[in-house]
């Protein structure tokens, strides 16, 4: 394989969503929660203050980027995985990225489902 492949999950709100990827290339899985830009304001400024409960809560530090310029903000935690371009390294990283998205997704979706309309 190479390149890149990813999954995307509801987060309980239109304009939101969890994606899951792995990029052979670069051996590495990430579990990313992406806002679009009309409601990255309201999600940045309600989780900006919770940065360091979430990020204890889910066992690592996170990736915060609230660039304005981007139609697409997001949150992220990216790990490095044995190569992915050998298959017998496959359960492991799928194991891995099957945790980092249901912790995101406990740590983000009732957060998510709460903004202001």
């Amino acid at each position: 394989p190479s390149g890149n492949g990813f999954y995307s999950l509801k987060l309980g709100r239109a304009g939101t969503q969890l994606r899951l990827s792995a990029s052979f290339a670069e051996s590495r899985i990430s579990s990313k929660v992406l806002v679009e830009e009309h409601l990255a304001d309201a999600f940045f400024a309600s989780v900006i203050g919770e940065r360091q409960a979430i990020e204890r809560e889910l066992g690592c530090t996170l990736e915060w980027d609230p660039n304005p310029k981007s139609a697409v903000r997001m949150v992220c935690v990216t790990q490095t995985v044995e190569p992915l371009t050998a298959r017998e390294n496959w359960p492991a990283a799928v194991r891995e990225l099957a945790s980092l998205a249901a912790k995101m997704h406990h740590a983000f979706a009732a957060r998510v489902a709460s903004l202001p309309s």
